[in-house]
């Protein structure tokens, strides 16, 4: 896949910046990842700091559970441990939803916005960019001498109630058809299998 520089990873995310956008989208391209993340503004310092530690907290909270249950319970010390580490996986879990949702709000408090306000502030310069990456990165691996046609493609296709993000989206099928036709042959596969498996379920319901 070819490595395009307007689109941006981060998190959990992939991040389109607009054809010609000037110099700085950093800051518009991070406050857009964080309200895809569901924060309206900057995320607390205290969660960003959570958020670097990811799946370790789940370590974190089994072995904390764990050394409590081999204190305080009155089982034996290996069962003990084993309690502990399955009761942390709970613990981090609903920890990791309390202190999720505590840093949603505040951030809400403090920026007085809601996350899809965040998504519309920075739209003309970033745009969630998930649902055209794969086709851009093969399209351009292949030809990219279609990069300036194909960012303008995908930015459209992009652009969630768009005039022309249906036409936009098509084209940009076609050119990815092209471009890596084994990758589009299985998708109609799979796509088809589903169209099956959707009629063969609406027959039972056509026969009552």
């Amino acid at each position: 896949m070819a490595k395009v520089g307007w689109l941006v990873r981060r998190s959990d995310h992939v991040i389109i910046t607009a054809p010609g956008a000037p110099p700085g989208t950093g800051p518009a391209v991070a406050r857009l990842a964080e309200a895809l993340d569901g924060f309206s503004g900057r995320k607390p310092a205290w969660f960003r700091f959570l958020d670097r530690l990811g799946y370790w907290w789940y370590l974190v909270c089994m072995v904390a559970t764990a050394v409590l249950f081999a204190f305080f319970a009155r089982n034996g010390l290996v069962m003990n441990l084993v309690y502990g580490f399955f009761a942390g996986i709970t613990v981090a879990v609903v920890t990791a939803m309390v202190l999720t949702g505590i840093a949603h709000l505040q951030a809400r408090l403090v920026g007085g916005k809601s996350a899809e306000q965040a998504k519309r502030d920075v739209a003309a310069l970033a745009r969630p960019g998930g649902g055209v990456a794969e086709r851009v990165e093969a399209i351009l691996a292949k030809d990219p001498s279609l990069e300036e046609r194909v960012h303008r493609l995908a930015w459209q296709a992009a652009e969630i109630h768009g005039m022309e993000r249906s036409a936009a989206d098509d084209e940009l099928t076609e050119l990815w058809e092209a471009a890596d036709p084994v990758a589009a042959a299985e998708l109609e596969a799979e796509l088809r299998k589903i169209r099956e498996l959707a009629e063969r379920m609406k027959k039972p319901k056509d026969r009552r």
